[in-house]
């Protein structure tokens, strides 16, 4: 009866460091996924300033404005990969589970993002202009684009009827559209964070190069 009692104190000991454990490792990621998911919506702003000043500038040359756009989106997804990647060495870590990095990478998109969208909706705010320069320019590259592959006029006017529709559902955008926008992001964070968590997660060496014994030899 001392044995099986002797045995179930040392099993619960063993449960609650492994916790505690994880718990320090969770806290360790997390705190750096916050580190780096703010010096990433930092970048994200820069990045959308550059972008725009480029994309209304060049709004009449549409093969240059589309690939500002590409170039941008390609840019951003880049250092958000590299952010992720650099948790791996950065928190110092020997132990990395798939959802411990998935959590950790999660909590980067979500910040950078919330970041980006305050300041969007900030500068959108202090100067209504910023949002109407992007709806122009966007009309003009899109209409500029479909003449040159020698779109009908007709469906030129419906594809701009459609977009001016969608800028005014983009004024008026209800509480619904923000919890639907809100969840959208949610499931593209998600999808990179399953993606990248493959890469990021860590386990330890099978067999250490340090503490390994040779046998001792007979004389």
């Amino acid at each position: 009866m001392k044995w099986a009692i002797d045995c179930f104190i040392v099993r619960c000991s063993d449960i609650l460091l492994t916790i505690n454990f994880a718990d320090k490792i969770k806290t360790m990621l997390n705190k750096k996924a916050l580190q780096f998911g703010l010096v990433l919506g930092g970048i994200s702003i820069l990045l959308s300033v550059i972008i725009y000043f480029l994309f209304v500038g060049f709004q009449t040359n549409w093969k240059l404005a589309f690939s500002l756009g590409i170039i941008g989106g390609l840019v951003g997804l880049g250092f958000k990969i590299f952010f992720s990647i650099r948790l791996k060495k950065a928190s110092g870590l020997e132990l990395i589970t798939y959802w411990q990095a998935f959590f950790a990478i999660v909590i980067i998109s979500v910040v950078s993002g919330i970041i980006s969208s305050g300041y969007e909706i900030t500068a959108n705010h202090i100067n209504p202009n910023l949002l109407e320069n992007v709806h122009n320019a966007t009309i003009q590259t899109t209409t500029s684009s479909m003449e040159y592959f020698g779109a009908p006029q007709e469906k030129i006017d419906a594809k701009i009827d459609e977009m001016i529709q969608g800028f005014e559902e983009e004024k008026n955008i209800s509480l619904f559209g923000i919890l639907k926008g809100i969840l959208k992001s949610l499931v593209w964070y998600a999808i990179f964070g399953f993606i990248m968590a493959i890469f990021v997660r860590k386990t330890p060496p099978l067999f250490p190069e340090s503490g390994v014994q040779q046998p001792a030899q007979n004389p």
